[in-house]
């Protein structure tokens, strides 16, 4: 079913704003390992969601707002249906869920006002809000609000900040508890030892025009394997290091464990050596599939 049990994506629209960023949603929590069911509000049964078996999918209802601070008018039935009397307090107490709403401020008092009234009635029902509601003005809109509050969800479901973006790592310590080749720095009094340590690597090194650069089995893979160059010389160990003389661990501390090996392969990411992993970002693919994109998206 996914990571947390899956998610719900709900859209209440009427010219497609709601729909497109359902649809972002969707492709967004897909790449990160949710299983998610995309639908349209006015085709939704929430009473036979809460009998569904746990766990329950998260759900997150994106919803415009249409003229006076009512819903779309394609979304407005299922609305009344959620607003009946035969509901009680805890119809929905084992829902989580999470509002994003679109509206216009020109509207004063009714800006976003059916994605609020959704958000304060599913409280009333007993669901539980796992991120605040998000909101976005037409009149003033800006795309990095919609991605913020996507962040703010992954977050509440275990996400972590990495650089300049939010990732889910499944239990990054596991598996890394040998410490027998972290950095360190040895010293050796004579410095002529220090030369012995490094002596041959240029001749280990693939050079211009050499062909069986990248391909023989003496090819240099990665930065990282100049550590084995290193150790291979038989220099690069810690009893041969003495005072003085700065060496390279003869085992270089693995920066990819299993477990985030794992979850960055399940992300889509390729792994490079022991150390990283990279793909290609949304922006990037949206770009080469000639859809245009914008840097601030």
């Amino acid at each position: 079913r996914g990571r947390q049990g899956g998610m719900v994506v709900l859209y209440a629209s009427q010219t497609g704003n709601a729909l497109n960023l359902a649809k972002d949603l969707y492709e967004d929590a897909s790449e990160k390992g949710f299983s998610v069911e995309v639908s349209d509000i006015a085709a939704f049964d929430f009473a036979e969601f809460v009998e569904r078996p746990p766990p329950l999918p998260v759900m997150v209802l994106i919803s415009s707002t249409w003229t006076d601070g009512v819903p779309p008018p394609k979304a407005q039935a299922a609305f009344d249906r959620l607003f009946r009397n035969t509901w009680t307090p805890t119809s929905l107490a084992r829902m989580r869920y999470a509002v994003f709403g679109l509206g216009n401020s020109v509207y004063g008092a009714n800006f976003c006002k059916a994605a609020r009234d959704l958000d304060a009635r599913l409280l009333a029902l007993g669901a539980q809000r796992v991120v605040d509601r998000g909101e976005n003005d037409d009149d003033n809109y800006r795309a990095e609000l919609f991605a913020k509050w996507k962040d703010m969800l992954w977050m509440a479901h275990g996400a972590r900040v990495m650089g300049n973006s939010v990732q889910f790592i499944e239990n990054p310590s596991d598996g890394d508890t040998d410490d027998s080749g972290s950095a360190e720095e040895w010293v050796s009094e004579d410095e002529e030892d220090q030369d012995d340590t490094f002596a041959g690597l240029d001749t280990a090194l693939p050079v211009a025009g050499d062909s069986s650069c990248g391909n023989g089995a003496g090819a240099l893979q990665d930065l990282e394997d100049l550590g084995a160059i290193v150790a291979a010389n038989g220099k690069g160990t810690k009893k041969n290091l003495k005072r003085g003389q700065v060496g390279v661990a003869s085992k270089p501390k693995k920066m990819l464990n299993p477990s985030l090996e794992a979850s960055l392969t399940k992300q889509g990411y390729k792994l490079v050596g022991s150390h990283s992993g990279v793909k290609l970002c949304r922006w990037t693919k949206s770009m080469l599939r000639g859809r245009g994109g914008c840097y601030k998206h």
